[in-house]
């Protein structure tokens, strides 16, 4: 599934493609309990960083955008991680940067890749 946040509609890209859009403003950057979608949900959780300070993938995408610095960050798509309910506006993909999935083993995992660099490559799998 593709969403909002990381196709041509994200709001970002109003910033690249108009010199006069200074930036982007995000709610929220941290996760933070009393703004919910509904039951079972304890806050928002539609942010960069959980109520921890971990970073979340999502932040990854931003840094790409956001970032001169090199850098490549590498999640899992997982449809097993059940919606979190969000505003469609601030969807994001259901990824995660960890490479265990058990019950999974020699099955093929589809990537997200986020980099700013002009090419990331990949090396052969060994048989």
């Amino acid at each position: 599934m593709i969403s909002r946040s990381t196709n041509d509609n994200n709001p970002w890209f109003d910033v690249e493609k108009n010199d006069y859009v200074a930036g982007q403003f995000l709610w929220a950057g941290i996760d933070y309990p009393g703004e919910s979608e509904g039951w079972p949900a304890k806050g928002w959780g539609a942010s960069l960083m959980d109520t921890t300070g971990f970073r979340k993938d999502r932040s990854y995408w931003h840094q790409s955008v956001w970032s001169d610095k090199p850098m490549v960050h590498i999640a899992v798509f997982d449809d097993s991680i059940e919606d979190y309910p969000q505003k469609k506006m601030w969807d994001w993909p259901k990824i995660r940067s960890h490479w265990s999935f058990p019950g999974r083993e020699k099955q093929p995992l589809k990537l997200a890749t986020y980099s700013n660099c002009e090419a990331v490559g990949a090396l052969p799998l060994s048989p």
